[in-house]
């Protein structure tokens, strides 16, 4: 990583985290048309890399979409399927809650992608797309319970 885009203090590595995710799904969203995006995000969410990275796991894995879709590609096995695509805008909301949320609540993701489905995502977007992730984190978590790690 370019000393420039080093996180200078812990929310600004927060933060570099969660507009990555989010920028990871709307790249998939935007390159690959044609193709099932929820499917993409489901495995991500349950992959070893998003594993690596709820565990922090101080290393292995990256701010940087470039080098973390070099870390998929490397680390993981996936073949996409054809299906809808969700918008881009979208995806990125939804890549920026799910690890948002997951850095808050400390659960793993491959619960948390079970517990809040893509489709319930989707489908509140347009109500919730313009506030905050913390407001949406808080409304969301009023209806789901985890067990912690």
């Amino acid at each position: 990583m370019d000393e420039d885009k080093q996180p200078k203090d812990a929310m600004d590595y927060l933060a570099m985290l969660v507009r990555t995710q989010g920028l990871l799904f709307s790249y998939v969203a935007r390159e690959y048309p044609q193709m099932d995006t929820a499917d993409f995000i489901h495995f991500y969410m349950e992959s070893k890399t998003r594993r690596v990275i709820d565990e922090n796991e101080v290393g292995s894995h990256t701010l940087e979409l470039k080098d973390l879709l070099e870390y998929i590609d490397k680390n993981e096995v996936y073949e996409f399927k054809k299906g809808k695509t969700i918008e881009p805008e979208i995806a990125e909301w939804i890549g920026e809650f799910y690890a948002y949320y997951q850095l808050c609540v400390n659960v793993p993701s491959r619960e948390m992608i079970k517990k809040i489905p893509v489709s319930y995502l989707v489908s509140i977007y347009p109500r919730f797309a313009n506030f905050d992730l913390e407001f949406v984190m808080q409304h969301i978590s009023k209806t789901v319970t985890h067990d912690k790690k």
